[in-house]
C-alpha cells in the first residue's frame, strides 16, 4: 500500500467509519419554536399641549412681587446707560415663567448678597437681538430644547460695556456666584502677558494690549483669532494657513496691519463672535465698529490676499456696506408710495423681502413634500395694511427659519380651495370666513395632514409651533404593521402615517369609518362592519377603519363626535366623496348609504 493509500485509509476511519465520529458531526434537525409575544400595544397619542394659561405666571408680577425688584426686566430704552456691571440672564419668562421661576430664584439670592455692585436683568429671549444687534431674534432660539426645559443664558457685562458669555450646564447658585465674583475682581476677561517685539512682521497680541494694537492703530487690521501661540514655521501653519508673513510683507506699504490673537488665552470683543478658530476680520481704521469677517472659501494665502485687496480703500467700504446690508435683519413692512393689492404682494415680497413668506399657490403645494404653514386672510374685503402687523410676524418667522423644510404660505380666504378637496367645501362655513377678518391658519405636515392652528400670539410661539411640525411632533400614528396587508381581513385597518397612500392606491370604492376605541358605544358599530363586510364585498366596496384614539386624522376627516363615515369613490375623489354621520345608524341605514353611493360609482 503506498503511502498516499494509507492517508486516504485513515481519513476514512476518522470521518466515515468512526462511530464518535459521526455522533459529534451529525446532529438531529433542530425545531425552532418562535416565542409568541403578545402584540405591541399602539403607541399614544402626545399628551394634549397645555394651554399657555394653565400654567401661566406672569412675568412682570413674579419679578415685581416675589423677586422684590432686586432683579429688573430688562429694558431697551435704558440698558446702554447703565453704568454698574451687569449680570444679564435670558429665557423664555414672557410665555413660560411658571417652568423657570426656580432660576429667577436663583438670581434673587445672588442681588441679595451683590445687588450692592452688580445689576441683575432678566429678559426674554425674543430680547436677545440687544446683545445681537441687526439679528432676528428668531435665529438665536434653540431647534433642540422645549422652551419649558431650557436654561437661561447668562451674559456678564462690566463699566466698559465687554461682554463676556458664561457657558455652564446648570447654572446654579454656586456657579453663578463665582461668575458676579470673577466680574468684579476683572478675571473674567483673561490676557496673556504684553509680549516682547519679535522677529515676525505678523503683530502679536494680547488682550492688554488690544486697545493700543488694534483700537487705537490708525491702520486697517486683518485681525487673526487664533488656537494656541503663532507658530508661522511649523509644519501644520505651514500646510493648512495661509503665509501670514508673506502678506505682511506685501501690503507693508498699504497701511495694513496683519495682528494674531490667541483666542483660547485672551479675552476677544464679544462682537467678533469668535466662535470657532480661526476668526478672521478685517477692520477698518476710520470705523473700528465697520468690521467683516471673512468668509471667502478656503482660507489660503491667494484668497487672503484678494479678501485684503477688496477691503482697501473706498471700494472696500462700499463692498463692507452691502454685505452688511445682506446680513441685517429686514423688518417686514409695507410700501408706503402705492397701495398694494393682493396679486402686488407676491412681487413685492420677492424684491424686498427674498427669504420670507411666498403666496399660496396651487400648483407647488400639491408637488412640495415639504412641510407648510398657511395663512389665509379677507383680502378682497379688508385693505392689506390692516394685517400689516400679522404679515410682519409671518415674516419674522418666516426667515428665521427659511432654511427648513418649513414653508409659510399666505392667501386670500377664496384660496381655501387649494387647502381642501372640493367635497369638503360645501362643510365649511363660507359666511363665517366672509364675515371674519382674522386670519385663518392651517398647517400641513409631511403625511399630508392638515390641522387647524389657533393663531399663536407671539413668534416665539409661531417658532416652536414650527419646530414641531418640522420634526413631526404633531401627528402620531399606529404603525402601518397594524394594518396586516397580508391578511385578507374583511374590514381592514388604515393608520394616519399611510393614510393618503392607502386610499390613492386603492382600485375600489371605499367605505370608511373613523372612530374612537375608548368610546363605550364603538364596538356597536365595528361589529356592524363585520356583519355587513360579505354583502359589501358583493357591491364592489372596500371596508376601512381608522382609531382616531391612536391616530392623528386631518381636518376633512375630523368632526366633534365620532363615528364618522365617508364613502369615497373609486375615481374623481376630490370632488364626490360623501360625509355620514348618524351616530345611531343601523346596519340597515349604512348598508342603504353605501347601496346608493356604490350605484353611483360602479
Amino acid at each position: 500500500m503506498t503511502e498516499e493509500e494509507e492517508e486516504f485509509r485513515l481519513f476514512r476511519q476518522i470521518t466515515i467509519e468512526d462511530d464518535e465520529s459521526n455522533q459529534q458531526i451529525i446532529k438531529p434537525k433542530t425545531i425552532i419554536r418562535k416565542r409568541k409575544y403578545p402584540p405591541r400595544p399602539p403607541r399614544l397619542p402626545p399628551s394634549p399641549q397645555q394651554n399657555l394659561h394653565d400654567n401661566y405666571v406672569d412675568f412682570v408680577c413674579y419679578v415685581r412681587e416675589k423677586c422684590e425688584n432686586k432683579i429688573k426686566i430688562l429694558q431697551r430704552s435704558t440698558f446702554q446707560a447703565i453704568e454698574r456691571p451687569i449680570i444679564l440672564a435670558f429665557n423664555h419668562f414672557r410665555e413660560f415663567c411658571y417652568y423657570h421661576q426656580d432660576k429667577l430664584d436663583t438670581l434673587f439670592k445672588l442681588s441679595l448678597q451683590y445687588g450692592d455692585r452688580i445689576e441683575f436683568l432678566v429678559g426674554d429671549q425674543m430680547d436677545m437681538d440687544v446683545l445681537y444687534p441687526n439679528t432676528n431674534p428668531i435665529e438665536l432660539l434653540s431647534y433642540s430644547l422645549r422652551p419649558e426645559d431650557q436654561n437661561i443664558q447668562v451674559y456678564a457685562i462690566n463699566e466698559r460695556k465687554w461682554v463676556y458669555e458664561h457657558f455652564d450646564a446648570y447654572n446654579t447658585e454656586e456657579t453663578l456666584a463665582e461668575l458676579c465674583e470673577n466680574l468684579l475682581n476683572g478675571s473674567i476677561y483673561r490676557s496673556q502677558a504684553i509680549p516682547e517685539p519679535g522677529e515676525t512682521l505678523v503683530k502679536i497680541c494680547v488682550h492688554l494690549s488690544f486697545e493700543k494694537v488694534v483700537w487705537q492703530s490708525s491702520q486697517d487690521i486683518l485681525l487673526i483669532i487664533g488656537y494656541g501661540d503663532y507658530s508661522p514655521r511649523d509644519e501644520y501653519h505651514l500646510k493648512y494657513e495661509p503665509n501670514y508673513e508673506e502678506l505682511a510683507k506685501e501690503f507693508v506699504d498699504s497701511n495694513v496691519k496683519i495682528v494674531y490673537m490667541d483666542g483660547d488665552k485672551n479675552y476677544t470683543k464679544f462682537e467678533y463672535n469668535a466662535g470657532g478658530y480661526p476668526t478672521i476680520l478685517f477692520i477698518p481704521h476710520n470705523d473700528k465698529n465697520a468690521f467683516i469677517h471673512y468668509m471667502q472659501g478656503a482660507r489660503d494665502t491667494e484668497n487672503m490676499r484678494n479678501f485684503i485687496k477688496q477691503n482697501v480703500g473706498a471700494q472696500g467700504e462700499k463692498w463692507r456696506q452691502e454685505d452688511r446690508n445682506k446680513l441685517k435683519y429686514k423688518p417686514f413692512s409695507l410700501a408706503t408710495d402705492k397701495q398694494l393689492t393682493y396679486e402686488d404682494l407676491g412681487l413685492y415680497v420677492d424684491e424686498n423681502f427674498p427669504r420670507s413668506f411666498q403666496l399660496l399657490n396651487r400648483n407647488s403645494l400639491k408637488t412640495d413634500n415639504n412641510c407648510h404653514i398657511i395663512h389665509l386672510f379677507d383680502f378682497q374685503g379688508t385693505p392689506i395694511t390692516y394685517y400689516q402687523d400679522i404679515l410682519k410676524k409671518i415674516h419674522q418667522v418666516a426667515q428665521g427659519t427659511f432654511c427648513y423644510a418649513v414653508k409659510f404660505l399666505i392667501g386670500d380666504f377664496r384660496d381655501v380651495n387649494i387647502i381642501f378637496p372640493k367635497w369638503y367645501l360645501k362643510h365649511l362655513d363660507n359666511k363665517q370666513l366672509e364675515n371674519s377678518k382674522q386670519p385663518q391658519v392651517y398647517a400641513i405636515d409631511r403625511m399630508k395632514l392638515i390641522y387647524k392652528i389657533s393663531d399663536l400670539p407671539t413668534p416665539s410661539s409661531w417658532f416652536y409651533y414650527f419646530v414641531k411640525l418640522h420634526y413631526s411632533q404633531l401627528s402620531y400614528s399606529q404603525t402601518p404593521y397594524t394594518c396586516r396587508p397580508w391578511r385578507r381581513d374583511v374590514v381592514k385597518t388604515c393608520v394616519a402615517e399611510n393614510f393618503h397612500t392607502h386610499i390613492n392606491n386603492s382600485r375600489h370604492n371605499i367605505f370608511l369609518t373613523i372612530y374612537r376605541s375608548n368610546y363605550i358605544e364603538s364596538h356597536k358599530i365595528l361589529n356592524i362592519l363585520n356583519e355587513i363586510a360579505q354583502e359589501v364585498q358583493d357591491f364592489g366596496v372596500e371596508l376601512l377603519k381608522m382609531d382616531v384614539k391612536y391616530n392623528s386624522i386631518s381636518v376633512e376627516y375630523s368632526f366633534d363626535t365620532y363615528p364618522v363615515h365617508f364613502f369615497i369613490p373609486k375615481r374623481n375623489r376630490d370632488e364626490e366623496t360623501v360625509r355620514y354621520i348618524n351616530k345611531n345608524s343601523s346596519k340597515e341605514n349604512i348598508l342603504e348609504f353605501i347601496r346608493n353611493n356604490s350605484g353611483k360609482y360602479s
